[in-house]
């Protein structure tokens, strides 16, 4: 085998293996409603998060300024809303992780056997 033959097999293996891992994330129809269902719920993490973090800027620091206290709540609230959706979506994301693990795992044992042919006569 030349070596722009193994380039171009291995270029098509990996291209085999990316599409195999997006196909996992795409093949979950519930995945959008699970993300707005998990965004419609988040406001309560969003806004302890917030005060948190207007409270940490107001008593933390020694300057009390408003941009403070701004960046404060808004750094809360992402973190509010970031472990939110982690927590509310954990089903799903496993689900398409599983799907995705799946597929890569297909993908692998069809390029070992293409590698490794296995004859049984």
């Amino acid at each position: 085998m030349h070596i722009s033959e193994s380039l171009q097999s291995e270029i098509n293996y990996s291209r085999k293996l990316v599409e195999a891992g997006l196909d996992g994330g795409r093949s979950s129809a519930v995945l959008r409603q699970e993300f707005g269902r998990s965004v419609r719920s988040a406001w309560l993490p969003v806004v302890a998060g917030a005060a948190v973090g207007l409270l940490a800027a107001h008593f933390g620091g020694k300057k009390k300024t408003g941009r403070g206290a701004v960046w404060g709540a808004l750094a809360g609230g992402a973190l509010g809303f970031g472990g939110s959706m982690a927590w509310s979506s954990r089903a799903v994301t496993s689900k398409v992780f599983r799907t995705a693990g799946k597929n890569l795992h297909a993908v692998r044992d069809e390029h070992w056997l293409e590698k490794h042919p296995i004859s049984y006569a």
